[in-house]
């Protein structure tokens, strides 16, 4: 018999009371002598009963007080994430080995990491250009973020040298690697280069400098310490947007950041 069949669900201050009870016999389940005991046997016994009866007929309250803490946890790190923006704002928006595309002079920063060989990275990529083109007051900052594998490594290398020979190419090249399908191995990435105007040789020698290998070493301390664990990922304004978004929330987030 269900002790609470047919009846109306107990109102949350009953389930803070048996939630309460539950947690004084934790704290108090071996008391020193029979004195500083809260409850008999008999009545523990009974309060565990009522606890697990409450549970088979309303499984439901764990799982609202479990999405109620994930909720609560979600906010906790949001609030956190935006801290830690703001505490790295120059990180984000200044380093000059990060290149830079829009208008170098927006009045709404858009910071990206990325990797060329990432699938949703490269789906989101239009919605980018037609960012750039519709709204001339956006600077767009790329963080190159190669986590997938030698080849992606291959290919950020490649892009940064490009930014540290023929920064005006750049976004060019980068765009063109984006748009590729398939394997990205150094002769496709050297292959594509080509097609963009960049000088083959002067690639390869440039991709080998100390400061390309800071530079994306930089770019995984500071996802890291942003808790951004995948591409691509967004920082716009004050927050942190992981994933691919389409045109109208990245415009709402701009109109966001411009507020503010």
């Amino acid at each position: 018999m269900k002790i609470f069949k047919n009846k109306p669900r107990p109102c949350i201050v009953w389930t803070g009371f048996l939630v309460v009870m539950a947690w004084g016999l934790v704290i108090c389940g071996r008391p020193t002598n029979a004195d500083e005991q809260f409850f008999s046997i008999e009545q523990q016994e009974r309060i565990h009963e009522l606890i697990r009866q409450y549970i088979q007929d309303y499984p439901e309250v764990i799982l609202d007080s479990l999405r109620m803490m994930e909720a609560r946890k979600g906010q906790e790190r949001a609030e956190l994430a935006k801290k830690q923006v703001i505490l790295m704002r120059r990180e984000l928006e200044k380093d000059p080995s990060s290149p830079v595309g829009g208008n170098p002079d927006g009045d709404v920063t858009i910071v990206e990491f990325f990797d060329y060989r990432c699938g949703y990275c490269k789906r989101i990529g239009p919605t980018i250009i037609k960012t750039l083109e519709t709204d001339t007051n956006v600077r767009f900052v790329f963080k190159e973020l190669p986590i997938l594998g030698e080849e992606s490594v291959v290919a950020a290398r490649a892009a940064l040298a490009s930014w540290k020979l023929h920064p005006e190419n750049y976004q060019k090249f980068h765009f063109a690697l984006m748009n590729h399908r398939g394997k990205m191995s150094e002769k496709t990435v050297m292959a594509i280069a080509s097609e963009v105007g960049l000088g083959i040789s002067e690639l390869r020698l440039a991709m080998q400098a100390p400061d390309i290998s800071q530079a994306i070493e930089k770019n995984r301390q500071l996802a890291e310490a942003l808790n951004i664990n995948g591409t691509p990922a967004f920082v716009i304004g004050a927050e942190i947007v992981p994933g691919a978004i389409d045109f109208a929330t990245m415009n709402q987030l701009i109109s966001k950041a411009r507020k503010n």
